[in-house]
This record gives C-alpha cells, structure tokens and sequence, in this order.
C-alpha cells in the first residue's frame, strides 16, 4: 500500500483518469509482525480511505471510497478484499477475472529447487531466475518460450517471476522455507474453464493446502458454467500428489458489477488418482493461447477496462487427473 500515492502521482502527470482501486490479501500467518499500514485491515482500509483527499485526485476523490469485505472463515484461511469501482462503460465490455492461487507447506522437492545449488551461490541472480523456471516446470506451465519472462531468484532461497504473453499476465512468487512454504501463483488469462490451470500449477507445487480467489466482471463470470470454476469443484484429483478436497466456498457480490469467489482446498493423499503425468513432458501450458484472450487488469490501483475474450486451451488439452 505504501506505494499508492507514488502511483496516483504517476497517474496524474500522465493525464490518467482514476477509474477502479482494488487491494486484496489473505489473513497474515503472522499479523502482529506486520508495519503499519498492515497491522489490521481496519487500518489497511482507513490509509486507502484517507487518499480521497489528496488535491491530486480533484474530482475522483470516489476512487478511494470504497468497501471492505471479508470471505471466508473467519477461524480460518480467509481473505480481506476493498474495491473501488467508477469505471463507466456498458456492462458487457466488463468480461475480466483474475484468479490467485495460494499453497502451502509445498513438497520437499519442490522446495529444494528453490534453493541456490553450491555452483550458483555466486552466479548472477537474473540468471539464477531462469534456471529455477525450467529445473521447477514453471517454463511449461507459462510456456515460457512464448511469453516475455522476468524470473529472479533470492540468497540463499526464493523467487518471483513475473510473465507477459500480449495481454495476459503471470505473476509467481515462492518462499521455500519448511517451516513457512509458500507459493503464489496470479494471471488474468481468461478461460473457458479454471480446472486444468489449478490441477497444472498443483501438479508443479504438490502443497497440502490450497486458497484459490477469483476477482471477475459479472458479465465474464456469466460466461462460464458453474463446473468451470471453483464453485463446482468439491475435489481435484492431481495424479501424482492426491485428491484436493474443498473445505468451503464463499462468494459475494461487490460494488455494481464485481463478483469475488474463494475456496479452500486440503490434500487427502490416501484417496486414489489417476495415473500420474508429467506436466514437462507433455501437458499444455495454460498460457499456450495467451495471445489476445484477456483484457489487462492493472495493478493494485489504477484499472482500465478492456474486452476480454474466453478462449479454450488448444486441443488436444489433456486434464492431469479427471475431475469430479
């Protein structure tokens, strides 16, 4: 957040009009280690509310009077949301979504590859970067060679890669440490259907517990079946690493057109699966069709809305595991 007002400046001397602000966040494992603004969402809300009177945003003071909302169980995983939508412009040109999916406790191996090996403790991070894209299957699950990819790594452990193929964006974050892994994985490529995408980015991290959010213009959600996200999508069979089982769903309705989806998913690795299937040796990338199928959802405070186009995956697309 302590970014905002570097960004309405940056807005404001390029002429920019401010349209929608939206900040979202899980519950922090850690709340009472946070710096403000971030020790409550009370007062993550209050330092959003109060930009509404900077003499930059003359006129747009709205954009920063937005609500807060929280989604799901308050004794558990949930998800603090505030949005801020004056976007003008007819209701079927809002076709966004972007989906987030957040896992934890990853699996051993997963964690180890991102960690510096021996050999690269004095090699250039960047470099460093793009090696853990390819040794985690991260290349294939961004296809990589089609896209624009800033991949970095940390000392002595973590990443984050940010991913562009025309419109469609991919943001990867991972925290590898055992006793707090973590991976993040963020696009706004619009889809016919969200099941293939989550079971493929749950194949590459294998964690035993799954946060899945999904921001979407109430006229892109209307173009999917219910089966097409998490709403119906009790289990998700991942060969190779178990049956994620939903442990709640909840939705709500925000501002004039915006819908915010959330699930929890725990791994039950003693239900069966199907066989198992290498992602890197055969699996389309989500992003394969990148190219064009969404609209740009800027971040953190300045949106422009575009037309987004669902488009499926080029067929044939095979499903790791089936889905029930």
């Amino acid at each position: 957040l302590m970014t905002t007002h570097k960004k309405k400046k940056k807005a404001h001397a390029l002429g920019l009009r401010l349209e929608w602000v939206g900040y979202s966040r899980k519950n922090y494992v850690f709340p009472d280690e946070q710096p403000s603004p971030h020790t409550s969402f009370g007062e993550e809300l209050a330092y959003l509310k109060a930009h509404s009177k900077d003499s930059e945003l003359a006129g747009q003071s709205a954009a920063f009077d937005g609500q807060g909302y929280v989604l799901g169980p308050i004794t558990g995983d949930h998800w603090f949301v505030y949005i801020s939508d004056q976007c003008e412009r007819p209701s079927f040109m809002a076709t966004e979504r972007t989906i987030n999916i957040m896992m934890f406790d990853l699996a051993d191996e997963v964690r180890d590859a991102f960690y510096l090996q021996s050999s690269e403790e004095s090699e250039d991070l960047i470099a460093t970067g793009k090696i853990m894209t390819q040794r985690s299957g991260l290349a294939s699950l961004v296809h990589a060679d089609k896209s624009v990819v800033d991949a970095h790594a940390f000392a002595p452990c973590g990443y984050s890669m940010n991913a562009l193929c025309f419109e469609s964006y991919t943001t990867v974050h991972v925290t590898p440490e055992k006793n707090c892994s973590y991976a993040s994985f963020e696009t706004n490529t619009a889809l016919k259907s969200y099941g293939s995408l989550v079971k493929n980015v749950l194949t590459v991290f294998k964690p035993k517990r799954v946060v899945v959010t999904l921001f979407a213009d109430e006229a892109g959600l209307s173009e999917l079946p219910r089966s097409a996200t998490f709403d119906g999508m009790p289990r998700l069979e991942v060969a190779g690493t178990g049956t994620y089982q939903r442990a709640d769903f909840s939705s709500l309705h925000v501002e004039c057109d915006c819908i915010c989806l959330m699930a929890n998913y725990i791994l039950n690795e003693n239900l069966p699966t199907s066989s198992p299937v290498s992602l890197a040796s055969g699996v389309a990338a989500p992003l394969e069709a990148c190219g064009g199928t969404a609209g740009n959802k800027a971040s953190s405070t300045n949106k422009k809305k575009k037309r987004g186009l669902a488009v499926d995956f080029p067929q044939p697309y095979p499903h790791v595991g089936s889905l029930q």
